[in-house]
């Protein structure tokens, strides 16, 4: 056989570290869902496993050893079967194993150290084979259903048939439905994260973590007019929220109407899933043999969305300027204060005597009455994955095979985005009095102005319908690769492989017309990208018996990029020494090259939450840094630059294998990884907001965009090959079995203890450890410093139970300097199965829960968004689960 980590036909997995999850484990684990394993491996740390916000949604990764999405190589079947069509807020390409359906799945091979002179670019920190039930002849069909906070369905098919004497063909499809869960579905959210609307003490209300100070209703100022150049700019008077603030579905905080958005976002999407993947092979002969597959994707998520700020007004602030003639506006000047304003009540309003000042209106177009998850229509992601492969493998003589083949894949992701407002209708709305924008138009609808005696405050929904849009935006990736591998003998036990590849990946964004041209919710225009990039590749392996006890492999791989990358050169050595019956050494070493991805040369535009500590000073109405704040979304725009180098490695592992008896195993190995010239933002999103008020206590980086509010609008930021890590730890294996009566009782453990993670982001600056961090201001993500898992099944005739405790370390929240606490959850199932009950097949039935005392995820500490950790705990709480399998 091919092992994971040798292109060689023979067993070598051995010379490797490597875990393998079987299907039997996929069935007494209860999972669902590919990123289920990723969620629970203890070696994987910072996959996205859930999203509130953010580009991600939709999409499930693998993240070994916390190295980034960009750093873990995922095959089918030993292959590479193309790339998301978005990448991470890094720029970092990664494959989206949500694509796949869980019916094809045989096991996942995870090797666990570097891999680049196997498999070339991205096997940085090792590789995810995923392996099909290539064989499986009959029908097989699994229905199962889950409920927790949401519910989710799932019906798998599994089907196979020889083709003959020759050939054989298999066909796996996988429909998945999952319900939606926003904010509101779950009590700790409310509790951590609620305000006014929750029922929950806002302490104060202007510093709610989920509150806009720019809402609808809004709040003003008065407008100058510049007589000379029409520009219009705020005074520097006090802002006066609107009076009828509350009425209409705001949340009055001094001088600011704010906008909740509690449930403006889904913690867990609405997802609809159709997945199908298709494999044969025939014989042509005795010495040719065809192979072909192909898998097809639709994802379609939907999630709660509600109408955002706008930033393209006619003041130069970007806010929305209301002159003093509009029907609705009763703001006069202030006689007690000359630069501020006051309001005159609609019934007390003289015509002849009241004249209203110009406005400088900081507030969103549309609010609470078209906000969350009952009023809002959903956005909407239809993700959609085609891969075709075909290829040839043939045999020379007794001693040389060789395999030729041609994969091409596709992806598409288009995004359908409700209010996306039309910068030009909603200004000339405004100045010309046919949209309300004053909370009269909810709070007294029927109120016929006095100005005009004409108009009606309520807004028609024509009116409001003339003020947006659906957003279309479409990015598109595809990935061909060409592979040809020799493989023989040169000596009679000295295997070697040689081969080529040849691999190209392209990418292109589109974005909706309005923003492209900036005029839409924000004056900076959305610009379309495209790039592709070719990689050719020569390599080589062998593998050497040295002794009977003693076997080396050797590996060396060249990757040329062109002027996009350079080209590397990475060898790889690693031998396994049977010093016993029972005892077995190994040992490895290897470099890896990762070079700049297609998106890291151009833009990487993505959405990001934000600690915020500036603040509207209520008085003067400047902004300033200082207690409070809130937490926003915003957009992190990072630009490359044709200057960028590759990313390069070394790794080494050490192993120790002890078998004492055949119901025993123990393994321990030690992992040792130094990353230089990581691809980063020359400073973090969130380090440079941080950094803006700690240097001077004044909010005024020119990297900081924000709209007339003062919430942040967009964090401009550059790729630069700047950091480096080194990082070692311990994985720790344990299998054992014995018969007890009538059954066979399984105890297994695995355990990864990442030692140190150390970072040093600017050479000569010096290295900082950040295991057993969340990593907010760094490109990393949160290093619990253990994660381990503990299960023990017993099995009797057709009955079998399993439980499972799962461990997570706890760690700092380095935003806040908060504890996050440890993480242990216990599985419990329950299976047996019955002959015969339908047709001559076995039947199986399950029954389960995973995280049986429905534990709540941990805090991040005060009034962190998003109230918990999306990359390291689940948010469902306990998931009760019932499946049934019937073999044909």
């Amino acid at each position: 056989m091919t092992g994971t980590g040798s292109l060689l036909n023979r067993d070598t997995t051995s010379l490797a570290p490597l875990e393998v999850v079987d299907r039997e484990y996929f069935d007494s684990a209860g999972y669902s869902n590919i990123i289920d394993v990723a969620r629970n491996l203890t070696v994987n740390s910072g996959s996205v496993l859930v999203q509130d916000t953010g580009t991600l949604v939709g999409t499930s990764q693998i993240n070994m050893r916390g190295l980034g999405l960009g750093s873990t190589l995922t095959l089918v079947n030993g292959r590479r079967a193309g790339i998301a069509p978005i990448a991470d807020a890094g720029g970092n390409d990664f494959f989206d194993v949500n694509q796949l359906p869980l019916a094809m799945i045989e096991r996942i091979e995870f090797l666990k150290d570097g891999a680049s002179s196997t498999y070339g670019s991205q096997a940085v920190a090792g590789v995810a084979n995923i392996i099909t039930r290539k064989g499986f002849e009959g029908l097989e069909l699994s229905v199962r259903h889950e409920t927790s906070t949401n519910d989710a369905s799932s019906i798998n098919l599994a089907a196979g048939s020889p083709m003959g004497q020759r050939g054989h063909f298999n066909f796996y499809a996988t429909v998945y439905d999952q319900e939606r869960g926003d904010r509101s579905n779950y009590d700790f959210i409310v509790e951590r994260l609620g305000g006014v609307k929750q029922g929950v003490d806002p302490s104060p209300a202007s510093a709610g973590p989920l509150t806009s100070s720019t809402g609808q209703p809004g709040s003003y100022t008065a407008a100058i007019v510049d007589p000379a150049t029409g520009e219009i700019s705020p005074y520097s008077g006090a802002t006066f929220a609107d009076p009828n603030c509350e009425a209409a579905g705001g949340i009055l905080a001094g001088s600011r109407c704010r906008h909740d958005f509690f449930d403006q976002v889904s913690v867990v999407q609405d997802q609809k899933r159709y997945q199908a993947f298709t494999e044969f092979d025939y014989d042509m002969n005795d010495n040719i043999t065809v192979f072909a597959e192909s898998h097809l994707s639709r994802n379609r998520v939907k999630r709660t969305s509600g109408p955002g700020l706008f930033q393209n007004g006619l003041v130069n602030t970007g806010a929305i300027f209301v002159p003093g003639d509009h029907p609705f506006n009763f703001f006069v000047n202030d006689p007690a204060d000359p630069s501020g304003i006051a309001y005159v009540d609609p019934a007390d309003w003289d015509p002849a005597t009241d004249e209203a000042v110009d406005l400088v209106c900081l507030c969103r177009p549309l609010g609470d009455n078209l906000n969350g998850k009952d009023n809002a229509p959903p956005r909407v992601l239809e993700i959609d994955y085609w891969r075709g492969l075909a290829g040839m493998s043939f045999d020379l003589n007794e001693n040389w095979s060789g395999e030729v083949a041609y994969q091409r894949s596709h992806a598409r992701r288009s995004e359908s985005v409700s209010f996306n407002f039309i910068a030009d209708a909603v200004n000339q709305a405004a100045l010309d009095g046919t949209w309300n924008p004053f909370g009269s138009s909810l709070a007294t609808p029927q109120l016929v102005s006095p100005k005009d005696s004409t108009s009606v405050a309520g807004n028609t929904q024509s009116v409001l319908d003339s003020l947006y849009t659906t957003e279309q935006n479409t990015y598109k990736s595809s990935q061909s690769t060409f592979d040809a591998v020799l493989t023989g003998n040169i000596l009679s036990d000295v295997g070697l492989a040689v081969g080529l590849q040849y691999r190209k990946e392209a990418f292109s964004f589109t974005p909706d017309s309005l923003n492209a041209a900036a005029q839409s919710a924000s004056t900076n225009p959305v610009n379309p990208t495209s790039g592709d990039q070719d990689v050719f590749s020569v390599f080589g392996e062998t593998i050497i018996p040295v002794t009977d006890q003693i076997e080396l492999q050797l590996a060396l791989r060249h990757e040329d990029y062109g002027d996009k990358g350079g080209t590397t050169t990475d060898p790889k050595i690693a031998v396994r020494y049977n010093a016993t019956g029972t005892i077995a050494l190994r040992g490895s070493y290897g470099t890896s090259f990762q070079a700049p991805t297609v998106r890291q040369f151009s833009e990487t535009s993505s959405r990001q939450l934000y600690d915020d500590s500036a603040v509207v000073n209520p008085i003067t109405g400047a902004l300033s840094c200082g207690e409070g704040g809130t937490s926003i979304s915003g957009e992190l725009l990072i630009t490359g630059s044709p200057e960028l180098g590759p990313q390069s490695a070394k790794n080494y592992n050490l192993g120790v294998i002890l078998t004492p008896s055949d119901e025993f195993e123990l393994i321990l190995d030690y992992w040792n990884f130094e990353y230089d010239d990581l691809i980063s933002q020359d400073e973090g999103a969130q380090a440079i907001i941080d950094n803006d008020c700690a240097s001077d206590g004044i909010p005024n980086d020119p990297r900081i965009e924000r709209d007339g509010g003062g919430n942040i609008r967009r964090v401009s930021s550059f790729f630069i090959n700047t950091s480096s890590v080194k990082t070692d730890g311990f994985d720790f294996t344990a299998n054992y079995h014995i018969d007890i009566r009538s059954g066979t009782l399984k105890l297994s453990s695995s355990a990864s203890y990442i030692n140190s993670f150390e970072y040093e982001q600017v050479e000569g600056e010096g290295y900082v450890d950040i295991v057993g961090s969340r990593n907010s201001r760094n490109q990393f993500r949160s290093l619990p410093e253990i994660k381990a898992n503990v299960s023990a099944n017993y099995s009797w005739g057709n009955h079998s139970v399993t439980s499972t405790v799962r461990y997570i370390d706890g760690y700092t929240n380095d935003a806040n300097d908060e504890a996050v606490d440890s993480f242990s959850t216990l599985d419990l199932q329950y299976a047996f199965s019955v002959n015969e009950l339908i047709g001559d097949k076995k039947t199986y039935f399950s029954i389960g829960a995973n995280n049986i005392l429905d534990e709540d995820p941990p805090t991040l500490g005060y009034r962190d968004r998003p109230g918990f950790d999306d990359s390291v705990h689940d948010v469902r709480g306990r998931i009760v689960y019932v499946s049934l399998t019937q073999q044909f």
